[in-house]
């Protein structure tokens, strides 16, 4: 696909003065009217790129989908946040470990823990499936008949992994419901969640955001993807292993040096996070206007 350059398009038509009528070919569009001095830039409407229409269907899957993967994450980490914790230290710090656009998977363990379902279980349910609907819209391929890509494609598996991890779990915590508050198992399902399906499937989803960020020419954004995808995944193994060594921790509680290590993990989680909201907001206005296109119009060859 061309752009055409203002310059250069002024050299092609003929665009007279809107002040005074003169013709402006051959003038820069930084210039003025020789005139009566009107800055050329005023008189020009540039040409509007026209995209075709798989571009245009492909850009608002994918920005449809990043709405929705973002107004899931925010209420999954409200579902987590509300969860009851135990005696053991750092347990809410684990659950939420990466706060930011991720697969979230352990809100899905609040409507399972105890025996009646509140509305905060059913909202993590149902939030979590608004993920894996994202997933599905965010890994569109860019052309008809996708399928055919071969397996060791990342976005073929950043698309399906995820959601057949999640739904594994689902199942999983449906299953168990009816578990108490300090039951064991809850710690198990919650380590289960965040290294079997958030930390593979996050993983996969960034670097598929990677991919896409370079196909866009959008070299800052797909380096920030690479690099806060890694660091949340090393954010979830830090979160298996507070999980696996919480109950030992819970005495030593005040301790400055394991209080100042819960600081600096939240602070590495909340600042990765932040970058990763700024390369997934900066993606979304690339493909912004190309969504927002009219329905109609010409191809630009």
């Amino acid at each position: 696909m061309s752009v055409v350059s203002p310059d250069a398009w002024l050299d092609r038509v003929e665009v007279r003065c809107a002040t005074c009528g003169y013709s402006l070919r051959g003038i820069s569009q930084d210039g003025a009217c020789p005139e009566c001095g009107r800055p050329v830039s005023q008189s020009v409407e540039p040409e509007v790129i026209v995209y075709p229409p798989a571009q245009v269907r492909w850009s608002r899957m994918v920005v449809l989908g990043v709405c929705i993967w973002l107004f899931a994450t925010f209420e999954s980490i409200g579902t987590v946040l509300i969860m009851r914790f135990s005696d053991d230290y750092g347990g809410t710090i684990a659950k939420l470990n990466y706060v930011g656009p991720k697969v979230w998977t352990v809100s899905l363990i609040q409507r399972s823990v105890g025996y009646q379902p509140g509305s905060w279980g059913v909202n993590g349910v149902t939030r979590g499936l608004l993920i894996a609907v994202a997933i599905l819209l965010i890994t569109t391929p860019k052309v008809e008949r996708g399928w055919q890509e071969p397996l060791r494609s990342i976005r073929y598996w950043a698309r399906w992994a995820p959601v057949i991890l999640f739904g594994g779990f689902l199942g999983l915590s449906l299953g168990s419901e009816g578990v108490g508050y300090n039951d064991p198992q809850v710690r198990k399902f919650v380590m289960t969640a965040i290294a079997g399906v958030e930390l593979p499937a996050t993983l996969l989803l960034y670097l598929h955001l990677r991919n896409l960020a370079k196909s866009l020419c959008l070299a800052g954004a797909a380096s920030t993807f690479f690099w806060t995808g890694l660091i949340a995944a090393l954010l979830m193994v830090g979160a298996v292993t507070l999980l696996t060594v919480g109950s030992t921790l819970a005495d030593d509680r005040n301790a400055l040096p394991l209080q100042a290590a819960v600081s600096l993990y939240m602070a590495a989680s909340v600042a990765s996070a932040a970058a990763a909201l700024g390369a997934v907001i900066r993606l979304t206005m690339e493909l912004l206007p190309i969504a927002l296109q009219p329905r109609r119009g010409r191809a630009t060859h």
